[in-house]
């Protein structure tokens, strides 16, 4: 029977679909594109490894023990059972069983973790030239709105496309420390922003306090900023750019030009892409139930992920042959374990 037919018979549920070659071969002996498209849609009842494929790596996520998993059958909208309406968190059926308080954290926690995985796929994926954040002026934008910073934010994106067409941004939303205000973390790629940046410069002619009041020396008097009027900088010597006013006036948006992968440099977009996933993270979430947990445009790049149903001997033999190209373990966790290796290794 050839590759196809044993496929065929596993979709009309003739063979149990552990029969499938595509999940016994895509390591070890290779698989044509034509085999992987027809077999995209299937995957196994059960899973106990992840494979990831990135621009810059290759993970494998071994679990220790079997999860089950529906695959790629579903289509069209999901039927919510809890909605937000004028601010109000509501059942849409009142009379469901299912409609609890617990089964809302349940899920919410599930769709918090899908987003995250989507999240982290776009952001390793691609590559990203500046780390901005934007804060919003209280007399032009209310901050503490969600549809207003998220209009401002949809402005200021459309007014980058316009004068950069195949720019790339990734962003997350976040509240300040007073838990009230909003504001944006993202990272843009794909165009050269030097002709629209300008230097921050330091404007505070005193130094703050951190509720934002003047510091007072002994004698009452308001204590000198020595850096007022110099180019703003990181504390590690990066330099820090604005956007000049025809591009975002609504507020303050700072801009750190990034560096390429760099283990010791802490402004690598590697490390500014887990930076931004750990506000999609935060127990007390910017986002509101139903909302986007992240905003981007869609020419982003995604990564691959494959799910696999491997015994022991089956683990244990893929690991073997991928530590002769460099395969080493990442983390090993009570859950799962986790293997690396880069992307140079692997095609080597």
């Amino acid at each position: 029977m050839t590759l196809r037919e044993q496929c065929e018979n596993c979709k009309l549920q003739k063979y149990g679909i552990y029969n499938c070659p595509f999940y016994a071969i895509p390591f070890t002996s290779g698989i044509t594109g034509a085999f992987k498209k027809f077999c995209k849609n299937i995957k196994p009842i059960e899973m106990n490894t992840v494979v990831r494929f990135n621009n810059n790596n290759f993970e494998i996520l071994k679990l220790n023990k079997k999860y089950s998993c529906t695959g790629n059958t579903y289509k069209g909208p999901r039927n919510r059972l809890w909605v937000i309406e004028n601010g109000v968190l509501r059942k849409t059926d009142i009379n469901n069983e299912k409609a609890t308080l617990p089964h809302l954290k349940f899920c919410r926690l599930k769709n918090l973790k899908r987003a995250l995985d989507v999240f982290l796929s776009y952001g390793q994926n691609n590559d990203w030239s500046y780390f901005i954040t934007m804060t919003f002026d209280p007399h032009k934008i209310d901050s503490t709105s969600q549809d207003s910073v998220k209009y401002a934010w949809k402005l200021f994106r459309q007014k980058l496309q316009y004068y950069f067409h195949d720019i790339k941004i990734l962003a997350v939303i976040e509240y300040h420390e007073d838990e009230n205000k909003l504001h944006f973390h993202g990272a843009i790629g794909n165009a050269d922003l030097s002709k629209v940046l300008c230097r921050a410069i330091n404007n505070e002619q005193f130094l703050k306090n951190k509720d934002g009041t003047i510091k007072l020396d002994k004698f009452g008097k308001p204590v000198w900023n020595p850096f007022y009027l110099k180019p703003l900088q990181t504390i590690i010597g990066d330099k820090i750019y604005n956007f000049m006013h025809e591009i975002f006036n609504l507020g303050f948006c700072s801009v750190i030009p990034l560096k390429q992968r760099d283990n010791n440099n802490i402004t690598s977009f590697d490390k500014v892409i887990f930076y931004l996933a750990k506000y999609m993270n935060k127990d007390k979430s910017a986002v509101p139930y139903g909302a986007k947990s992240y905003f981007h445009t869609h020419n982003l790049n995604k990564g691959t992920k494959t799910i696999l149903n491997l015994s022991d001997e089956e683990f244990l033999n893929l690991i073997n042959k991928l530590e002769q190209k460099g395969l080493y373990m990442k983390k090993t966790r009570e859950l799962f374990s986790s293997y690396l290796m880069s992307i140079e290794e692997k095609t080597t």
